[in-house]
């Protein structure tokens, strides 16, 4: 049997924006209702990147045919960044059409490439934000390279934790850090990898659902993940008190 992800891999490429693009919008918005999250590029994506504090990174094919007008770009993955500060950048989770679910070095490749263009910027700590107590995100976030600040969110419904992590040293706990983009989109992956990747991917996107359904309102109450928040200059570097 050949490789399922093959005849693909050639026509991908990684773009990242920090602004909404004419170009590209119509095919986000494809994106987002093909998973059924519609509501996350009006009510999450565009807010942020008005806002100029967001990042998005995707996987991008194009049309093989001409004109390249509404219609040509098909996005695959989707991981978006927000806030982006000078020192730090809040993670969340991978974004996914159907069909590429179980293609790990695509989602990673889209992770990696969102994180070296961080490190490029000089953003120096990455950090995530799990709910207390919840015991499998924080497992994945130590395996991550994250450790626990003395930072706390609370919410109506729950209390969170920030975890932080320097970008190099989260790139090398999970291995990207040995691996090119093209080698990643070809599913050139050892064990070791795979098995933090599959790890990182899951329990991010396992994590973030019931946020992403609700926006955050009553219906994100559940969520063990919360993306868009935390992070922000001038904030106390994990073991730091609080001023």
């Amino acid at each position: 049997m050949g490789d399922p992800f093959k005849k693909d891999d050639d026509l991908f490429r990684i773009e990242l924006f920090d602004q909404l693009e004419p170009r590209i919008e119509p095919a986000i918005r494809a994106f987002f209702r093909l998973l059924g999250h519609a509501h996350v590029f009006e009510e999450y994506v565009v807010p942020s990147l008005l806002s100029r504090e967001g990042l998005v990174s995707a996987v991008i094919s194009d049309r093989p045919w001409p004109p390249w007008g509404i219609g040509a770009h098909t996005i695959h993955a989707l991981t978006h960044v927000h806030p982006v500060t000078e020192t730090d950048a809040v993670l969340s989770n991978v974004f996914v059409l159907d069909r590429h679910v179980t293609h790990l070095g695509l989602i990673g490749a889209v992770y990696k490439e969102v994180l070296e263009h961080l490190e490029r910027r000089k953003v120096r700590t990455v950090s995530y934000v799990a709910q207390k107590g919840c015991f499998l995100a924080t497992w994945m976030l130590r395996r991550g390279g994250f450790e626990q600040t003395l930072d706390l969110l609370l919410t109506e419904e729950a209390q969170y934790n920030i975890y932080r992590c320097g970008i190099r040293k989260h790139l090398q706990a999970l291995g990207l850090d040995k691996i090119t983009t093209p080698d990643l989109l070809a599913h050139k992956l050892d064990d070791r990898l795979l098995e933090r990747l599959l790890v990182l991917i899951a329990v991010t996107d396992w994590g973030t659902r019931p946020f992403w359904r609700g926006i955050g309102g009553a219906a994100g109450g559940g969520a063990q993940i919360i993306p868009g928040v935390g992070g922000g200059a001038g904030e106390p570097e994990p073991g730091t008190p609080p001023s």
